[in-house]
Order: structure tokens, then sequence, then C-alpha cells
């Protein structure tokens, strides 16, 4: 048959995957598929909070209150509701670790 423009032909799980040991700190992402999960804010404050960071947002006016914040959902940046792309939100597990959602926290328990 022929296919349209655009149409996906084939779909094919990873074989392997994992994340950077030295990326977990700067990037929450699904355990299972890797999706980024939370929101922007919260993977912009992530990275800004570690250490490296903490004394150049310091330098520039950016106060660590305000980071936190965005950290924790308190405050959004301007136009962040209005984004055409959303991150999952955070699923986790006994364990501690981080999920975009069931389907992925289910499959990855039945398959480690």
């Amino acid at each position: 048959r022929s296919f349209k423009k655009g149409e996906r032909v084939l779909v094919e799980a990873p074989l392997v995957g994992m994340q950077a040991e030295t990326n977990r700190a700067d990037a929450q992402v699904c355990g299972f598929c890797f999706r980024w999960v939370g929101t922007v804010e919260s993977q912009i404050a992530r990275r800004l909070l570690r250490g490296d960071m903490s004394s150049t947002c310091e330098r520039n006016g950016v106060c660590k209150e305000f980071l936190e914040n965005l950290r924790d959902g308190t405050t959004r940046l301007p136009l962040s509701s209005e984004a055409q792309f959303k991150l999952p939100e955070i699923s986790k597990n006994e364990g501690g670790e981080v999920f975009c959602g069931v389907e992925c926290a289910n499959q990855s328990w039945a398959r480690h």
C-alpha cells in the first residue's frame, strides 16, 4: 500500500535506554520513557539551583527564593500557561523514581 505524507509507518520500542548520571541533576525525566516531566519552571529552577550555577545567578540578580518558588510551583514564568507544549505531571513510585504517568510506572515495574 502507499503511505500518506506524515503518516507513521513504524513504531519501535528502544532496545536499551538510560539517562546519563551527569544529566540526572539537570533534567527531571520519566524513569521509563525519558520524557521531561514537571513544569518548565521546575526544570529551569532545578538547573539554576545547582551549586555550580547558584553563585552565577546571585551575581546576576536572580534571587534564590524566586528559583525555589519556581521549582515548587508557587511562582510561574510569564506566558508559561499559554505555552503550546505541556510537560506531563510528575508521578512517583514507592522507590522515589519519577514517571510521566501510571502506565510508564507499571511498565517499568514489569520490566525491571
